[in-house]
């Protein structure tokens, strides 16, 4: 049931903000920015969550910060000195707390916030090849995989007969696993229409989107 509420608590911001970004941020590309920010937060969170690394103040602030900071910089000659500032900070904070945080702690915080942060900045460096689609690729990176999820997720719940791996993830089931990649083909085309209905002069093949 939580989980079930988190997800539709998602939904109900997620939409509204895929079309905020199709609205604004073709025009206005730090909207992108702010946007990129606030998921890393959200994410970094959520990440360190799962360690129960986030209650360890030492790491959670620096890895929020750098996250909140670098998709800013990013786009800029010098927006790789935030990185660098993070892996020296958290040294320095490994060697004073050396007795409360480990090193396969402060790996996993280095690394994962990394890849966290990295893996969503990367669609900031879009503009300059797709300028005129800059959102709408960005809001299919975002959005094909988290309706995937969701739609895995109902598919399951309501429909699940067959465990599809128990050994790996016992809740999984073969129905999840077929929902989840037919709501994320039909979440690709439908991404397409909204995004063709705020900018009637788009103009993209629906055929490489399911195959997308």
């Amino acid at each position: 049931m939580e989980s079930m509420k988190a997800r539709l608590f998602t939904a109900a911001i997620g939409i509204p903000l895929a079309v905020i970004m199709f609205v604004l941020g073709e025009s206005f590309h730090w909207v992108m920015y702010a946007i990129v920010s606030v998921l890393d937060f959200i994410i970094i969170f959520e990440l360190l969550s799962a360690r129960k690394l986030h209650n360890n103040i030492n790491i959670l602030i620096p890895c929020e910060v750098y996250g909140i900071i670098q998709p800013i910089l990013i786009p800029y000659k010098f927006g790789y000195f935030p990185t660098y500032a993070f892996i020296l900070v958290m040294f320095i904070i490994m060697i004073k707390n050396n007795n409360r945080i480990t090193y396969s702690d402060l790996c996993f915080a280095v690394l994962g916030t990394g890849i966290v942060v990295y893996g969503l900045s990367s669609m900031l460096l879009l503009p300059p090849l797709y300028d005129n689609y800059f959102t709408f690729f960005f809001v299919l990176c975002i959005g094909i995989p988290w309706c995937a999820d969701a739609g895995a997720y109902f598919s399951g719940v309501f429909l699940g007969k067959h465990k599809l791996c128990p050994r790996i993830s016992p809740n999984k089931t073969v129905e999840g696993f077929v929902g989840g990649v037919i709501v994320g083909t039909i979440s690709a085309v439908i991404i397409g229409l909204v995004y063709t209905l705020i900018y009637p002069k788009a103009q993209f093949s629906y055929l490489l989107l399911l195959i997308i």
